[in-house]
């Protein structure tokens, strides 16, 4: 059965019969796309209030990447959060709830990875789609703003933006089906 939520108007689980997927796609190993979530047939006898079953879709492909590591805000990233594969986890779970509350059905479904850059290069950060794909999207962090920040206050300043930054990966731009990701 999907990872992804159903929506069941009664108290009994749907007939797996009654469910289709036309659009499995096996060399595509990210999340569904919303034409390949399954569908389902509500029982004509549902009731008129539905029961949205939530869960905890896998997370899209992380990845951090700092350039060049020698930068003096590189050692102060990688200082402050040398657990940075849970901080990023915690910030995509921290917009799930938020944003969605945890109603898996809602999120974006064009989400495949999430590159980190940490870098020199003037503001704090941005966040936006991939040259590849815009499903691949890019979070590029300051390595100049990260060195200025006091010790007391690096480690909240740095998944500070990073779950701003995190926010812009999962939100809708208002256009139906698409998500944000360029530029903002």
């Amino acid at each position: 059965m999907s990872n992804f939520p159903i929506i069941n108007n009664t108290n009994s689980p749907l007939d797996h019969n009654e469910m289709k997927d036309d659009h499995d796609d096996p060399a595509h190993d990210g999340p569904k796309r919303h034409s390949q979530h399954p569908t389902s047939r509500l029982p004509e006898s549902s009731s008129a209030v539905p029961i949205i079953v939530t869960s905890t879709p896998d997370l899209p492909a992380i990845h951090l990447r700092i350039h060049p590591i020698t930068h003096p805000g590189a050692e102060t990233f990688t200082k402050n959060v040398s657990d940075i594969g849970t901080v990023l986890t915690e910030a995509v779970k921290t917009c799930w709830k938020l944003l969605y509350n945890n109603e898996s059905h809602l999120f974006p479904s064009n989400v495949r990875s999430i590159t980190i850059y940490v870098r020199p290069m003037g503001g704090v950060a941005y966040t936006a789609g991939n040259w590849l794909d815009g499903e691949n999207k890019e979070i590029h962090v300051s390595a100049d703003y990260v060195v200025r920040q006091s010790a007391s206050r690096a480690r909240d300043e740095i998944r500070g933006v990073l779950v701003h930054e995190m926010v812009h990966v999962w939100q809708y731009n208002g256009t139906p089906n698409r998500v944000c990701g360029t530029y903002l």
